[in-house]
């Protein structure tokens, strides 16, 4: 008996193919990242990125906008594998008391009744691990069954893993080895219909200063190319520009300009001057 062709019978003819009725999967983040895609966070340490991706998690739990980005209000998963617990729990509680909205007045009665929907929405959907005690090899099977299988155990949709570093043994600076985690990575989403978003390090090299856009992401050039979404976290001028270097699904949206509060929380300012206003402003 012969051996069934999956290329043959996967071959469709233009007009078959267009007969066909798609549904586009449902964005989680503006129209740039969809269920079922894979996304990059990356930046220099100490810049806020896991605050930033908490404050995400919160907004997508909640189905609010993120800074001017609407969300989907979907099941999210949070996998600290760099911070200690007891530090993720101090970051959760200050943005739950900032985001849920303790701050309303106790007559209030409005405002009460959101700080309520908003806490029993990111109850029912953010789901995280506070920090595991023994690293996970995505490549090796058991560690990516019982990922997937956690994944499919909340009904995920977006899932957090931060840091990339910390699921793969691999090296990344090696396209043939770094390929496998990524592999591994599709199996998952493609398995599970669940966007990933994975938080990732900028390299420690320099190229004369300048902005070097995804170049800067430390590893191969394969974690950029084989990515939908790419999100940049730098500093410029005093302010966090959150630039969006790649968006394969969707209209890029403008660079986000924050400025981090003391107690780690960001709020949106405006972009900087750019040099050509500075000098007009100086010469008038």
């Amino acid at each position: 008996m012969a051996e069934t062709n999956r290329f043959i019978t996967a071959t469709h003819s233009l007009s078959d193919f267009l007969a066909l009725e798609i549904e586009k999967p449902q964005s989680i983040l503006g129209d740039v990242f969809p269920v079922g895609a894979l996304g990059v966070l990356y930046g220099k340490p100490g810049l806020g990125k896991t605050w930033l991706v908490l404050d995400l998690c919160f907004s997508v739990g909640c189905g609010e906008m993120w800074y001017e980005l609407s969300t989907t209000q979907v099941p999210v998963g949070y996998l600290n594998l760099e911070l200690p617990s007891w530090t993720i729990q101090q970051r959760l509680q200050t943005l739950s008391d900032w985001l849920v909205g303790f701050y309303f007045d106790e007559e209030d009665l409005e405002g009460i009744q959101v700080c309520e929907t908003r806490r029993q929405a990111i109850n029912q959907h953010f789901h995280l691990i506070p920090g595991l005690q023994d690293r996970i090899t995505i490549e090796k099977p058991k560690d990516f069954s019982d990922l997937k299988t956690w994944n499919q155990h909340f009904g995920l949709k977006l899932l957090v893993i931060d840091a990339l570093s910390r699921i793969h043994e691999s090296d990344e600076n090696s396209a043939k080895e770094f390929g496998k985690v990524l592999a591994n990575l599709d199996k998952l989403r493609w398995q599970t219909g669940c966007a990933i978003l994975l938080i990732h390090h900028e390299g420690k090299s320099q190229r004369n200063g300048q902005d070097r856009d995804m170049d800067a992401m430390r590893g191969t050039s394969r974690l950029a190319s084989d990515v939908q979404l790419v999100m940049h976290l730098d500093k410029q001028k005093g302010r966090l520009k959150l630039s969006f270097e790649k968006t394969n699904l969707g209209v890029t949206p403008e660079p986000i300009w924050l400025r981090l509060d003391e107690d780690g929380t960001s709020h949106r300012v405006d972009a900087p001057p750019t040099r050509s206003a500075g000098a007009s402003e100086g010469k008038a």
